[in-house]
């Protein structure tokens, strides 16, 4: 048996190192592996799983060690990330494994003793681009650990949402109220109706109810209540404000028609019937013959707080990008919230953890608009195994 474990743990490893030296970046991580597996049916779950398992961790150390050789970079970042390295043990001199700490501090520590140059700084090399409140050694190490999979339960479908997950003896996590964590790779499309009884949200884009719920509490008497999602992309969004405005008048749109496509089908198993959509392209004006009570802009950005899922972005990403991005985030939010009425809100949102298109942004909205921040801050997704995301909330000047 431990020579059986022992020939599987050096296969996966030589394959990650083969698949890695291949990768040349020009596409997400996911794809690429994808269409290696496709390609190779020989590979089974279990494989697919441990393979793409150590490569997604190679890149979680950022650009540590780069002038190593990859085996020896993979080892150093499985050393560190792995709670538990005793399966992988084999891979490892007798003097890692003896030194393997619960602690993953202790464990920094040591590659550190004989790895001068392996820093935190290495694993997030864009510390003078964050938000200020963000806590950078906390946020580096989150990196380190794969973010958790949360459900949002929708209304009034707990009992029944959980009655489902304990017959089928799935672990879970009750993380609040409305939202559960499960174990990466359970087949929930096989124990739940989702979308229409659970809906795969990630736990801080599920807080983006607070700010939609406080706008509720202000305007339950009104017999109709317009929403535009004006980068609506897979509709997550667009369903928890459904379940938070169950009786408002909800319009949608993106730029790309595909997305769109696929949003009609996540809104048909929601039960959500009536809504509008289009196609826009926002960097430019567009046309419409209504106004809206409030505008959700989950605007394009570089999606840094979600990085801790996508690693391989660390060596990818040119900080310039955030400025390109603030530059289409300003064009977006001008030709949006011009459709405002005049008692409505605007809802700027972005899953970066990047200044420029965060707080900058909120003040741009703020000196450009007549509009009054009620609200904002980043939600620290870090501290909980999940995105971090920025959440603005402006209200129309009386």
């Amino acid at each position: 048996m431990n020579e059986k474990k022992h020939n599987y743990t050096h296969r996966y490893f030589a394959k990650a190192i083969e698949l890695l030296k291949q990768y040349n970046g020009k596409e997400p991580l996911h794809f690429y592996l994808k269409k290696y597996f496709s390609d190779n049916k020989q590979h089974g779950s279990k494989d697919r799983k441990f393979i793409s398992h150590f490569c997604y961790t190679f890149f979680r150390i950022g650009n540590n060690l780069n002038a190593e050789a990859i085996e020896e970079k993979l080892k150093i970042a499985l050393f560190i990330c792995e709670d538990s390295i005793e399966s992988l043990k084999e891979i490892f001199d007798l003097n890692w494994f003896k030194n393997h700490s619960p602690n993953i501090n202790e464990r920094i520590s040591f590659i550190q003793s004989f790895h001068r140059g392996f820093s935190l700084q290495n694993v997030f090399p864009f510390s003078e681009e964050l938000s200020e409140t963000i806590d950078f050694t906390a946020f580096s190490k989150s990196f380190f650990l794969q973010p958790k999979v949360f459900l949002r339960i929708r209304n009034n479908k707990k009992k029944l949402v959980l009655d489902k997950i304990i017959k089928a003896n799935v672990p879970f996590e009750i993380v609040e109220e409305s939202a559960i964590a499960v174990p990466q790779n359970t087949p929930l499309e096989n124990i739940l109706q989702l979308n229409n009884e659970v809906v795969i949200q990630d736990l801080s884009s599920q807080k983006i109810g607070s700010f939609l719920e406080s706008i509720s509490l202000k305007n339950q008497t009104k017999s109709s209540f317009l929403i535009w999602d004006c980068c609506a992309a897979s509709g997550g969004k667009s369903i928890l404000a459904k379940d938070v405005f169950v009786n408002a008048e909800l319009t949608v749109s993106d730029i790309r028609p595909q997305i769109i496509h696929n949003l009609k089908q996540r809104f048909r198993e929601a039960k959500i019937q009536t809504y509008k959509s289009f196609i826009a392209d926002l960097s430019k004006p567009v046309t419409l013959k209504e106004k809206f009570d409030l505008i959700i802009c989950d605007a394009p950005c570089s999606g840094s707080g979600t990085w801790s899922r996508t690693p391989e972005m660390l060596l990818n990403f040119d900080k310039m990008e955030a400025v390109e991005y603030q530059l289409l985030q300003r064009k977006i939010v001008s030709n949006t919230i011009p459709h405002l009425k005049e008692s409505g809100y605007f809802l700027y949102i972005t899953c970066s953890v990047f200044k420029k298109e965060n707080e900058d942004m909120a003040a741009f909205i703020s000196e450009n608009f007549s509009l009054s921040c009620l609200r904002s801050g980043l939600i620290k997704g870090y501290t909980h195994q999940a995105d971090s995301m920025f959440a603005a909330l402006f209200a129309a000047k009386k």
